[in-house]
């Protein structure tokens, strides 16, 4: 096992722990929710490329009904690209602190921040990072438990990353 995937198993666990002992909620509030996206990749110094993105959030109840921790893995679909240098393949794995404020019955507005690992590997070079991640965002309840999600998340890491990412949120009774 390479050091980077140590790194990243590590940061995984640390990062899904909290999420794995969150404490348990009344029974008529949702158990989490599960977010699945697409994202327009903007990497620093690389054309646009294309990502999915897995997110898993647990709302805390006892410290405030709008406030949760989320786990997040993304990955490159369609890799950015650089002239000279090729495709840039990347991950990331995250976690975060998110508050959603309910705008109206159907509509709320959402900010998160966090801890980002980023590994990603071109041509001719390949690094893994650790940086800070901010998020803000917006739902809109479609359907019984499913939301639509829209989020600009910016990722301060060697080189930068954001992801503009549209896609639902699926709430878990």
């Amino acid at each position: 096992m390479t050091r980077t995937h140590r790194l990243a198993l590590g940061l995984a666990t640390a990062l899904t722990a909290p999420l794995a002992t969150a404490p348990a909620v009344a029974a008529d509030s949702p158990l989490g929710y599960v977010n699945m996206s697409g994202a327009v990749a903007d990497m620093e110094n690389w054309d646009n490329g294309l990502s999915g993105v897995l997110g898993l959030g647990f709302p805390l109840d006892n410290v405030d009904p709008n406030f949760s921790i989320e786990g997040e893995l993304s990955k490159s679909l369609f890799a950015p690209e650089s002239d000279g240098a090729g495709n840039i393949d990347y991950f990331t794995l995250g976690g975060f602190a998110a508050y959603r404020m309910p705008v109206t019955d159907s509509v709320a507005l959402r900010g998160r921040a966090g801890l980002v690992h980023l590994d990603w590997e071109s041509n001719r070079a390949a690094d893994d990072e650790l940086g800070i991640g901010v998020g803000v965002g917006a739902t809109w309840r479609l359907e019984g438990n499913f939301d639509l999600l829209g989020e600009l998340t910016i990722m301060d890491t060697d080189p930068d990353l954001n992801h503009f990412s549209v896609g639902v949120q699926y709430w878990l009774d």
